[in-house]
This record gives C-alpha cells, sequence and structure tokens, in this order.
C-alpha cells in the first residue's frame, strides 16, 4: 500500500496512527533532508485523515512549528502560507543538497513549486494526501539517482523499448548523456544536472538511432513517400537538436513517431510484417460475414438458410466466447463444410484460407502485435455504442436523470469547505478532459467548462437539466464520473465515492498494465468512439476531441494478465479495465439501495417505485464506449471485479486475474425492454461493421498500384 492509499483510509480506519507510521515508512528512503520533513510533519501531532491541513506557527521562542488540523478548523492564511512556503524550502534544500544537482534539477524534480499552491499566500493549503504524494514522488525520483545514474547500453535489436522503459520513472526533464568506451560500446545515461555538449551531442545522435530502428520496425500496410519522410523529419529533429536531450523530447519522439505511421498498429511492441498482414481472429470473421452477406441474393433458400444460420453462430461466438485464434479457426472450419455441403464451393474456399492464416506458423506470434489493432472488434463497439446512443430506451434516459438529480442534491448537502473543493477539482477534471467528441460549443459541459467562475450552483444546474436525448445522458455520464471521481478525493462524508476511490487504488489499477508512453496532451482527433487514431472513424463526431484510447499506449512486452486475456479473445482494449466503470457501479447501486429524499419524491412523482441500476450501467456503459474511454469488455471487468461485493448477478462471477467477458451473458440477463434496445444496436452494430470494411476496401482499391 502506497502512503496516498494508506491516507486515504485514515478517517475511518481504527488504528490511524499506525496506517500513518506505515504510510510514512513505506515511502522510498532518499537524501536525509527529506526524511527530516517526514519527521517535522509528525513531531506535533499526526494527521487523522487525508485531508487534514498543514499550519505552521511560531512557538514561545520565535520558532516555527509545523502542525496539522482538521479539515473543518479555522485556518489563517498566514498560518497555512507559511507552512507551505517552509515545506518548499525544506523540499528544495533536500534536492539542493543532492550530488550533482543545480537550480534546473529543483524545477525538474518538484515542478509543483511553480503552481499557486507554493506561489500564492491566498490560494489553499496542503492536505495531507497531498503533501505525501509530493514528499514521495520527490523521492522516488532522487533514489533512482541515489546510487548510481540509470543507464543503459543500446543494443541494435531492442529498438526504443528499454530506453523508454528507462526514462518512464524520471523526471521529463531529466538529461539525457552518452560516453564511448574503449571498444565505441556507447553508453547512455539518465541525469538530474546538464551533461557536456558533447555528451548530448553523442546522445542525439545514439537515440536518432534507435529511433530509426523502431520506425523501420513498425508494422505498417503501405509505407509511402510522405510517411517516410515525416519519420526521417522525426529522427532528425532529435539528431540535429542543440539543447541537452531531455526524457520528454525522447518520448515526444516515440510517440509522433507512432503517429505519423497512420498504417501503423501502435502497439507497445512493434515487429516486422509482410505489406498485407495475414489476418487476426476478428479479421477473419468478419471477412467471413461479409463474403456471406454478399452471396445471399444469389442464393438458393436453402442455401440462405446456411448462411443465416453460419452468421448467426459467428456473431454468437464473437459476443459469448470472443475470437481466439482456436475457436475462430475451428469456425472457419466448421463453415468450410457446410458451405461445400451446401454447394457454395467459392464460399468455402474463403473460409478454409481463413483457417489456413490463422493455423499457420506464427499466427500466435501476432496475438501481441497483431491482434491489439484490433479494428473490426473497435469498430463493432463503437458501432454498438452509437446505437445505444441513438435510440436509447425511456429507463435509460430517467436513470441519467435521476442520478443527476441524486448527485446535485448530494453537492448541495456537502459542508461548504468541502463542495468548494469537489467542484473546484471536478471542474478541473471536466476542463482537462474538454472537448469530447460529442460535445458542441453551447450544450452544458461547454458552458461549465467555459465560464471564467463556475460554481456548486452552476455544477448543479448541470447536474440537474433535463435528459431528452442520448446525448443528453452522454452529458450526465461524464458529469456522473468528474464530480464522483472529486467526491471520492475531497469528500469525507460520500461513502459510496470513497469506496470506489479505495477499490480504484487497491484493484483496479493494480490490473491496467505498464504504460509505454502517454501521448499527451494529445492533439485532437476526429470521430468517437474506441477506434485508434490510425483508423478510419467509425462513427462521426461533433468535433475534435481527446479520447482516452486513442491517448494511451501499453508496453505489451510486459503486459498485465487483463490484456493478454482480452487479446486472446480479441476484446478491444481501450485505456485498461475501468476504474470509471467501478464508480458509476458504486453510485447507481447506493441510489437503487438508498435513495435520497428528493429521488424518492420523484419516483412519487412518476409512478415508478426504485432507481434503475441496470439501465443505468448500460447507459454508462454506452458512454464509455461512444466517449473513447474503455471497451465493453474492460467496463465489464470491473462489474465481475465488484459483483460479489455489490451483490450482482448478471454475469458467471471469475478470478480477475482469469476473467474472460460474455457480451452475450451480460445482455441475456437485462430485463427486457433493455434486451430489445440492445438487440436494435446490435443489428446497428453489425450492419455498419460491414459497411465500415466495405468503404475501406473501395478506398483501398481505389489508390491501389496498377
Amino acid at each position: 500500500m502506497s502512503a496516498t492509499q494508506a491516507l486515504g483510509q485514515l478517517s475511518t480506519a481504527p488504528t490511524a496512527q499506525a496506517q500513518l507510521d506505515q504510510a510514512l515508512q513505506e515511502i522510498p528512503l532518499g537524501p536525509g533532508p527529506l526524511r527530516a520533513l517526514r519527521e517535522m510533519l509528525v513531531r506535533h501531532g499526526a494527521p487523522a485523515a487525508a485531508s487534514d491541513k498543514l499550519v505552521a506557527r511560531e512557538n514561545e521562542a520565535g520558532e516555527l512549528q509545523l502542525h496539522w488540523v482538521r479539515h473543518e478548523d479555522e485556518v489563517t492564511p498566514r498560518d497555512s502560507w507559511l507552512a507551505r512556503r517552509h515545506v518548499k524550502d525544506t523540499i528544495n534544500a533536500s534536492i539542493e543538497a543532492f550530488p550533482g544537482a543545480d537550480d534546473e534539477t529543483l524545477r525538474m524534480v518538484f515542478p509543483q513549486q511553480s503552481t499557486r499552491q507554493f506561489t500564492d499566500p491566498m490560494s489553499r493549503g496542503l492536505r495531507a494526501d497531498e503533501l505525501m504524494g509530493i514528499v514521495q514522488r520527490v523521492e522516488a525520483q532522487l533514489h533512482h539517482y541515489e546510487v548510481t545514474p540509470p543507464t543503459l547500453e543500446p543494443q541494435a535489436d531492442q529498438g526504443m523499448q528499454p530506453l523508454l522503459r528507462m526514462l518512464s520513472a524520471l523526471p521529463p526533464r531529466s538529461f539525457l548523456a552518452a560516453t564511448a568506451g574503449a571498444g565505441g560500446q556507447v553508453t547512455l545515461q539518465s541525469r538530474l544536472s546538464m551533461p557536456s555538449d558533447a555528451e548530448s551531442t553523442l546522445a542525439r545522435r545514439t537515440v536518432a538511432g534507435m529511433l530509426r530502428t523502431a520506425q523501420g520496425e513498425m508494422l505498417s500496410v503501405r509505407r509511402t513517400e510522405d510517411l517516410e519522410e515525416r519519420m526521417r523529419v522525426l529522427s532528425a529533429r532529435i539528431e540535429d537538436g542543440v539543447e541537452p536531450l531531455t526524457a520528454h523530447e525522447v518520448n515526444q519522439g516515440a510517440v509522433e513517431s507512432a503517429r505519423a505511421a497512420t498504417g501503423a498498429t501502435l502497439l507497445g511492441h512493434t515487429a516486422p510484417a509482410p505489406q498485407v498482414p495475414e489476418h487476426t481472429a476478428t479479421e477473419a470473421v468478419t471477412v467471413l460475414l461479409d463474403e456471406m452477406d454478399r452471396a445471399r441474393t444469389a442464393a438458393t433458400p436453402e442455401q440462405r438458410q446456411v448462411l443465416a444460420d453460419l452468421d448467426r453462430k459467428a456473431k454468437y461466438q464473437w459476443l459469448a466466447e470472443g475470437l481466439m485464434i482456436g475457436n475462430t479457426a475451428d469456425l472457419c472450419l466448421q463453415a468450410e463444410q457446410r458451405l461445400n455441403d451446401a454447394g457454395l464451393q467459392r464460399l468455402a474456399a474463403v473460409a478454409r484460407t481463413l483457417a489456413q492464416e490463422l493455423t499457420a506458423e506464427g499466427g500466435r506470434a501476432r496475438l501481441i502485435t497483431r491482434q491489439h489493432d484490433n479494428v473490426y472488434g473497435r469498430v463493432l463497439e463503437t458501432k454498438f455504442a452509437e446505437g445505444l446512443n441513438q435510440q436509447p430506451d425511456a429507463a435509460m434516459l430517467r436513470s441519467a436523470a435521476d442520478a443527476g438529480l441524486a448527485l446535485a442534491d448530494t453537492l448541495e448537502r456537502l459542508p461548504p469547505h468541502e463542495a468548494d473543493g469537489v467542484c473546484m477539482d471536478a471542474l478541473r477534471r471536466l476542463t482537462e478532459q474538454y472537448p469530447r467528441n460529442w460535445t458542441t460549443p453551447d450544450d452544458a459541459i461547454s458552458r461549465l467548462v467555459n465560464q471564467p467562475f463556475a460554481s456548486v450552483e452552476d455544477l448543479c444546474g448541470a447536474l440537474r437539466a433535463r435528459v431528452i436525448t442520448g446525448d443528453d445522458s452522454l452529458r450526465i455520464q461524464q458529469l456522473v464520473a468528474m464530480v464522483g471521481s472529486a467526491l471520492g478525493h475531497f469528500s469525507e462524508s460520500v461513502a459510496w465515492a470513497r469506496r470506489a476511490t479505495q477499490n480504484h487504488e487497491d484493484n483496479i489499477r493494480p490490473a491496467q498494465g505498464v504504460e509505454k508512453y502517454y501521448d499527451h496532451p494529445p492533439d485532437l482527433t476526429y470521430g468517437g468512439g474506441i477506434t485508434l487514431r490510425h483508423h478510419a472513424p467509425a462513427v462521426p463526431s461533433h468535433q475534435r476531441s481527446r479520447r482516452e484510447s486513442v491517448q494511451r499506449v501499453f508496453d505489451f512486452s510486459q503486459p498485465a494478465a487483463t490484456h493478454v486475456n482480452a487479446l486472446q479473445t480479441g476484446r478491444p482494449i481501450g485505456s485498461g479495465v475501468s476504474g470509471t466503470a467501478g464508480l458509476g457501479l458504486e453510485l447507481f447501486v447506493e441510489l437503487h439501495r438508498h435513495p435520497d429524499a428528493s429521488l424518492a419524491a420523484e419516483f412519487a412523482r412518476t409512478g415508478r417505485h426504485q432507481f434503475d441500476l441496470q439501465a443505468a450501467f448500460l447507459d454508462h456503459v454506452k458512454w464509455l464506449i461512444l466517449d473513447g474511454g474503455h471497451s465493453l469488455h474492460e467496463a465489464l471487468w470491473t462489474v465481475n471485479q465488484r459483483s460479489e461485493a455489490l451483490g450482482l448477478d448478471w454475469q458467471r462471477r471469475q478470478e480477475p486475474a482469469a476473467f474472460i467477458s460474455n457480451y452475450a451473458q451480460y445482455f441475456e440477463s437485462l430485463p427486457p425492454n433493455l434486451r430489445q434496445t440492445v438487440d436494435r444496436a446490435l443489428d446497428h452494430a453489425w450492419s455498419g461493421l460491414l459497411a465500415h470494411r466495405r468503404e475501406r476496401l473501395r478506398l483501398d482499391s481505389a489508390v491501389a498500384p496498377d
């Protein structure tokens, strides 16, 4: 458990002091001054809760002493400012004492000191969890350099991966130096202080060579002259730079290379491939579905029945079992036999070829390098969410309106100091994640983001706005996520939000996998849903937007079990198993079991008996996918992980580490009205999937060389 996790439990745990002591001890041991700061923080009373505030007061001898006070206690601006200034000076003194540190190192390792919190005497004070998090990050970054700076001897066949992994834990503004040994072997080293010109020049030359190797290995269907030129410019920019090379610049070079390779898969692990790669499982089934659909017009009634049977079998296997290489090859072989028996020899040959491609030597090696691309899996789920949004069931719209009403009431019941903190944090989250592909310049989210001084009343007004269309409920679901996250971090009194936040830290975050790099800040991309940057958009968008599934790139050379299970079954990976789904679940279960007075009054007014938990979560899933955050698999992983604690029976319970999602089982657990809505959305998704493939084939054939 990290220090931040431990502090988050202090307000309810019976052994608060013991947990705090453990949290402080678990911060990595760095240079002495930070240890002295930790001792200073508890010398005059340890914090009892994550929200406790730090103040500084002079004793009788005129010496400044730090104290923790309860978050609801009155604190003078002077006492708060003295504490922040003292903490800043103490942390900077510890960094300055570190061997090789300079003024640049202070800004590099402790960037928070430039924020208003440390520069404005009237800004808000320091909470216990915030300060412990800062101390933890500073010490962790210094700890990497404590004995020997991180070093790497580049190998010609390793590409960028070892270097990016080495730099991922270090300050983005840390420097990279290179030295050549007696045998000409180059060693790269990360440093806190600025290297010499010669070391910087060699570092740039070496990293540029590594980047060119990685660019050459990127899986690409069509390497045009324009793409090759863009790749060359990116590596040349690193090689020809005159300033010292930083970790951020190296990371950005890799990110921009992946962006430029519009035919590449943006994978954590890249590998050479033929010009036209063999089909993955989801591609094979899509080809089979498309070819069978095209053959229906000229088929006899008996043949059409065979085609309909195979169509249902393939779609159900996709939804229920997922598409593993083995079961998909078996499906194609079974299709070959039935199509041959029905006199559809051309289609039988297609099915046989697909089975051969899937079982050919090297087929399983494509699992990581090709299955993640999974364009058709991403298109299918995106079109499914679009179908739900275009024709939502009335219960979905009502549940979104109910959730907004309940959250607004929750905000208004908070103590003023909590309400202000929650509002500020929720607005920050909304702003950082704006625009979305479904927002418009004049909708409620845009008004909140663009209003200079939005208040709690403004936020509650947006939560209570009428929900008439699917886009209206998208707005509510985003507010559920942003306000719920803020409640989990800034309120002591909202139990469901604290539970969700703690579950995210303890169980979801560790299962999300290792990021190779994070594509941030992103340029805005067109289209909605979970298709990747280089895919043709599956659905249109109101405007170019930020999408999490486009930004997050995982390192599949060290995949999480959740990644392996998803890839094996052809399930798309968006941004990892979903903590946001867990937040929504906790809220919806709470409203289902314990509606407050205002929600109960709304039920009485509309003739309903309780909050519709399943309609609310289906609407939440629709938003997760269409917004570009998570796949259905990633949301159902969280349902499975929380099913026992929350009493949910929507699918067969599995161990989280071995979870394989069954979409069909989840859909079958829904009540009749929602199942009808899902069936309509699935019809929309399957037809949209085939239309998407045909459009890409038409465009590809139009530009193919003679």
